[in-house]
């Protein structure tokens, strides 16, 4: 009976830590006190039984049942720490991740920048000496129609090449796009300016408004 009742105590939850001492008048064999053991408990003592030693032993396996208790409150108490700690490391390990993210799409901006800058120079450098020469032969008033209508040609292609390397710097970031679309809207104003030079004030005002619709057709807002 004495050994279900300790089989009891130890599968309940509540009660499977507290210490079980047995008492008993009948010490047979060896095998019960082992047997009690095996139920869960702590000590087994034979009648006549010492109370100071019977207290000593109480106190001494209550103390321990009282500090492993503690110790058990305090793991709890640290795991959740530990837990704290995990998920600070963890948030930090992110922000770390997301600066070095930051910084190499900075460094990958920079470089397009860099890149476009240098594909922009390359560009156009070629075309100066072209527009120059066809702006030679424009001024010509001995040139044949059939090279002026070359030279036109040359014109428009020119043209068409600086709209594409235009188009192309477009693709760059925000601040680059809008200092380029303020160069590109300066090269307007001043090609049109010198193209319409000659015409009376009229048909500058005329010419001008045309012009501007143009631009707007291009560049739908």
């Amino acid at each position: 009976m004495a050994f279900e009742l300790a089989r009891l105590i130890k599968q309940r939850k509540r009660t499977q830590h507290i210490p079980i001492i047995f008492l008993t008048a009948h010490y047979l064999e060896d095998e019960d006190a082992v047997l009690a053991y095996d139920v869960g408990a702590v000590d087994y003592l034979t009648k006549p039984i010492n109370p100071v030693v019977l207290r000593s032993k109480v106190n001494v396996f209550v103390d321990l049942f009282r500090k492993t208790r503690a110790l058990a409150a305090l793991n709890v108490r640290l795991e959740a720490q530990n837990a704290v700690l995990q998920r600070e490391a963890e948030e930090r390990m992110r922000r770390i991740k997301a600066e070095a993210a930051r910084a190499e799409a900075e460094a990958a901006n920079a470089a397009k920048d860099r890149f476009l800058a240098m594909l922009s120079h390359e560009l156009r450098t070629p075309l100066t000496p072209i527009v120059y020469a066809v702006a030679l032969l424009e001024k010509d008033e001995d040139c044949p129609p059939r090279i002026r209508e070359a030279v036109a040609t040359i014109r428009r292609n020119v043209g068409v090449e600086a709209r594409l390397i235009d188009d192309l710097l477009d693709l760059g970031p925000c601040p680059q796009r809008k200092a380029h679309a303020a160069k590109r809207a300066c090269r307007c104003t001043r090609h049109s300016a010198r193209r319409n030079s000659h015409l009376p004030c009229g048909h500058r005002a005329a010419q001008g408004q045309t012009t501007r619709a143009d631009r707007s057709e291009e560049h739908p807002t």
